[in-house]
This record gives C-alpha cells, sequence and structure tokens, in this order.
C-alpha cells in the first residue's frame, strides 16, 4: 500500500500550479488501492491481486472543466496534471455553459474499524472460502448443473483535496462474495444468487456465510416451480425486490444531472406529491453499508438525505456543479469509479424506510403474487416504464402460499407504482451490488421491507 500522507506538500504545489494557470478552482484526488479477486467456475479457480496507485485533478473556468490524470504521483507529476487541467478547460471555455460553483471546505481523516484487515488475510484463506461455497453447492442436489463464486476486497486510501482548503484523508474497506448457481433436469435450467457484501473486512465471512448452499437451494426449487401467469394482480415484493425498485427506478431518477438534462420523470416535481403516504426513500452514503463512504469523491462530507417522504418529493442527489446550478448545494453524491474518472452524480445506499406491517399482516387477506428476489430488468428514465424479472415468486390465495412460480416478471410504471403502494413491512433488509452510469461502477446497496402494491401486469419470462 502505497504511503499518501507524506504528500501534502507536493499537493499543494499542484493546486498553486493550477490557480497561477488560471483556474478558478482545483481539486485532487489520489487513491492506492490495494485488493483480491477470486472466482471459481464449474471447478476453474482464477486468482488476482492488485496494487494501484494514481491521481485525478480536475480544474474549473467559469462552467468549463478539464479533467486529467497520471500514474505519476510525485511533485512533477502532480504538477504536469494540474496543467493539463487547466489545459482542458481552457480550450472548452468558449462552449461551455457558464456558472460558478460553491464549495465547502471539510478537513478530516477517516480510518476504518475492521476486525481483519483484508490484507493481512492470507490468499489461501481467501480461497478456502470461495471453494467451500462450491463444494457446498455442487453437494446440495445432483441437479446442480454449474457453480459460479466470486470473492473481492479491497483496501481504498485516498487524499481528496481542493484549493478553497478541503483536506480529507479516508480509507475505505470493501468485502464482497457472491454465488450464482444453475440446475438443470431435462430441458429446464433455474439459477439461484446470493451475494454478502459490506464495508468490512474478513470478519464478514467467518461465520460461514453459506451463500452457496443458498443459492443452489434457490435453483433447484424453481426447477419443480410451475411458470408465472399473465395479467394484472396485485403484489407483494420482498426486500430485495423493493430495494431495487428504489435504486433502478427511483434512485437514477433523482440523480441531478439527470433533472438538468430533462431526461428525468422527477424533473420540476420538488415538493410535489408523487407517491402514497407510505413511502420514504432515502440515500444514506454514511450507513454502515457496502456503498458507504464518510465524504464523497469531491471531499463533502456525506448525509442522509431524505429523497422523498410520505410520499412528497423532497431533494434530488447533487454534487458541486449539479447542486450549485439548480440552487441546491451539493449533498454529497459525487462517486468515480476510480482516480482515472471525473466524479459524477451517483446513488450510494437506497432504500424505502420501513413501515408498520409484520409480513403475515401484509399477506392477511392478500390474493395476488408474492415476487422474491431480482434477475433483472430495466427502466425507461423519460417515461419511467419498468420492467422487472423476479428470482422467483408464489401464488397467494386469501393471505396462503400456493404455487412456487419461475420466470415470472412485472412490469408498470415508476409514478403509478409509487402513488400504488398501499403498505409496507417493518423490517428493513439490505442487499450489496455494483452499479453502472456513465461507463462507470461503483459499489452501492439496495435496501427496502415486503410491500404491498397494487396493479402491475404479470407476465413470464
Amino acid at each position: 500500500m502505497q504511503e499518501l500522507s507524506e504528500k501534502r506538500a507536493d499537493i499543494e504545489e499542484a493546486l498553486s500550479k493550477a490557480r497561477e494557470r488560471g483556474a478558478q478552482f482545483t481539486d485532487i484526488r489520489i487513491e492506492s488501492s490495494e485488493g483480491t479477486s477470486i472466482s471459481t467456475k464449474d471447478g476453474i479457480t482464477k486468482i488476482n491481486s492488485s496494487n494501484e496507485l494514481g491521481a485525478g485533478i480536475r480544474a474549473f473556468l467559469e462552467g468549463a472543466w478539464g479533467f486529467a490524470y497520471t500514474t505519476q504521483v510525485d511533485h512533477q507529476g502532480l504538477a504536469n496534471c494540474a496543467e493539463s487541467a487547466v489545459s482542458l478547460a481552457k480550450a472548452v471555455y468558449e462552449r461551455a455553459e457558464k456558472f460558478s460553483i460553491d464549495v465547502p471546505v471539510f478537513e478530516n481523516t477517516v480510518k476504518p474499524t475492521v476486525q481483519r484487515l483484508p490484507t493481512r488475510v492470507s490468499i489461501a484463506d481467501k480461497l478456502d472460502y470461495v471453494l467451500l461455497q462450491e463444494q457446498e453447492a455442487k453437494k446440495t442436489d445432483k441437479r446442480v448443473s454449474s457453480t459460479e463464486i466470486g470473492y473481492n476486497d479491497v483496501v481504498l486510501h485516498k487524499i481528496i483535496a481542493n484549493s478553497e482548503g478541503t483536506y480529507i484523508d479516508e480509507t475505505v474497506v470493501r468485502s464482497i462474495a457472491r454465488a450464482m448457481i444453475f440446475a438443470k433436469e431435462g430441458a429446464l435450467r433455474q439459477s439461484g444468487y446470493k451475494a454478502r457484501g459490506d464495508s468490512k473486512g474478513f470478519e464478514l465471512f467467518l461465520d460461514g456465510a453459506e451463500i452457496g448452499r443458498i443459492a443452489a437451494s434457490q435453483a433447484v426449487s424453481l426447477l419443480d416451480a410451475k411458470p408465472a401467469p399473465s395479467g394484472e394482480f396485485e403484489a407483494v415484493l420482498d426486500p430485495s425486490l423493493s430495494g431495487v425498485f428504489a435504486h433502478e427506478a427511483f434512485g437514477h431518477a433523482s440523480e441531478a444531472d439527470a433533472i438538468i438534462s430533462g431526461t428525468s420523470i422527477l424533473a420540476g416535481k420538488l415538493k410535489q406529491k408523487i407517491g402514497s403516504d407510505a413511502v420514504t426513500i432515502v440515500d444514506d452514503p454514511s450507513l454502515q453499508s457496502y456503498g458507504y463512504m464518510a465524504y464523497d469523491d469531491e471531499g463533502i462530507q456525506t448525509r442522509r438525505k431524505v429523497l422523498m417522504e410520505r410520499g412528497i418529493l423532497q431533494s434530488y442527489l447533487t454534487d458541486l456543479e449539479t447542486g450549485s446550478r439548480l440552487g441546491l448545494g451539493s449533498n454529497g453524491s459525487a462517486r468515480a469509479q476510480r482516480y482515472d474518472a471525473p466524479p459524477i452524480v451517483r446513488m450510494s445506499n437506497t432504500f424505502f424506510e420501513p413501515g408498520d406491517y409484520s409480513f403475515e399482516e401484509l399477506l392477511d387477506g392478500f390474493s395476488g403474487i408474492y415476487f422474491v428476489g431480482w434477475q433483472y430488468g430495466y427502466t425507461t428514465p423519460t417515461t419511467g416504464m419498468l420492467t422487472f424479472k423476479s428470482r422467483e415468486a408464489y401464488v397467494v390465495e386469501r393471505g396462503e402460499l400456493r404455487d412456487h412460480l419461475r420466470d415470472a416478471a412485472l412490469s408498470a410504471m415508476t409514478l403509478e407504482v409509487l402513488h400504488n403502494i398501499s403498505a409496507i413491512g417493518k423490517t428493513l433488509a439490505f442487499d450489496p451490488g455494483t452499479c453502472g452510469k456513465g461507463g462507470q461502477m461503483t459499489p452501492n446497496t439496495t435496501g427496502g421491507a415486503y410491500m404491498r402494491v397494487s396493479d402491475v401486469v404479470v407476465g413470464g419470462m
């Protein structure tokens, strides 16, 4: 792991160089990361380790941004990179929409509190965990036909500094393991999935974390499930699926760059009623979870953001640029994949706030489809049209679970779903994952509780 804490003088010199060249604002993000990646697919195992060091520098000039990056993180390398960023900003200055930015200043050092730092755990121990999940999956049932187990960890140390005086020294640890298991009987093939991830170390997997067995059991059970019916139904969504709805259908629409570009169904709806009284949706980067960050990649302290409260749209996700252009300020929602990419507006830990109902109360007197898990799906940002395929589902008749279903998909319009959520359960659960946007991937967490929704279109896929 490269030592970054001694580079303050070099950073300040690079910031000074950018100001001399005419930048109104400059920020620097230096990252040093060390990680492990292990995967095994049907007995074939791959192991990779990474150790990266680099810096990204932005320069701002009356609405024009220039971004440059370098792997030469010394005095001369940072100074040259800062000059390149200013030159790029000047190159696009004439075509840029003019605006100013308001930059709050923070200074802090943030260290992780983990029990077993991944860099101090042997590759052999990590591999043993992965191979155990593979073995547990294979012995679940003879119909298990294919296994894919993945493990990733990273220790990321970053310095974020800017020309206004911000200086953040933050270290983040993330670990995640995933299992995708396939079962086959005749021509029918089904899959199961389970993941476990958090901003923790290897202690996350010391209790066994039986992702392989759980995913295999799901895949096998679906071989005996019936195809999903088609039609319009009342629905109950499990926390995994409701969490994905919070992220995919609502969260992306609340990102302020989509608001400014006019591609979001939430544009122009701030402080308006767009959902039922049961609905409160939050994005909270400060929450201990896989998408955790104490400061965003512009050096802004993160905080809990209530995006919708009791059906009323309260806020958008903003960074320095979008917050300034909308007159809202940044609320700490800027993220970059790594040092060689500029920060853009992103979610972190996005979830429905829990309600007052137990699962049994949600099912009481209910007839319809109970959806479990999320397999894949898509949304159309400008219209809010969504289609999600669940991992499994059940027919419910007067509160009783009946037929087990496979290949169940639901379709609806985002704003209609928000209005049609009639009740939310009291148990909040989270799932780790990775979100893609603008060619960048970032760690995220989706969360929710069981919820009851009326009038969704169900179909088999």
